[in-house]
């Protein structure tokens, strides 16, 4: 069980990480660019939502592996790795739901920074 306990502190301090709000903020660092003010919210909603597909992927693998012990008597290394490969790893939709929302926050700041840069641009210069 000794994987298994550092794969779940790994997965509990990558969430950790992602709910803390130490970094420098990006309106500090580029001051003068246009439309910056939206950028720490959308970054800030994709977080949010990341963090919580994580706590929803830990949750689940919590449940089947204390299914699992439930289950079986035989607690052995090889049996819980052949139980989350076939089961749960099977039925996993985490990868989906993450490019879901990763393509919709890029399509939402793509489209908001590269309508506020285009409206930035002087009419008359020619491209």
């Amino acid at each position: 069980m000794n994987k298994i306990d550092q794969l779940l502190y790994s997965l509990n301090a990558f969430i950790q990480k992602a709910e803390e709000n130490k970094e420098e903020k990006i309106t500090d660092v580029v001051p003068d660019f246009p439309g910056l003010s939206k950028i720490p919210g959308y970054v800030q909603k994709y977080e949010k939502k990341v963090a919580r597909l994580l706590r929803r992927q830990r949750k689940k693998f919590l449940n089947g592996l204390s299914g699992f012990v439930g289950k079986d008597s035989k607690e052995t290394l090889e049996a819980i790795l052949m139980f989350f490969t076939q089961n749960l790893f099977a039925e996993d939709d985490f990868e989906e739901q993450f490019q879901e929302l990763t393509a919709g926050f890029l399509q939402q700041t793509i489209e908001e920074l590269a309508s506020v840069i285009m409206d930035s641009l002087d009419p008359e210069v020619p491209f």
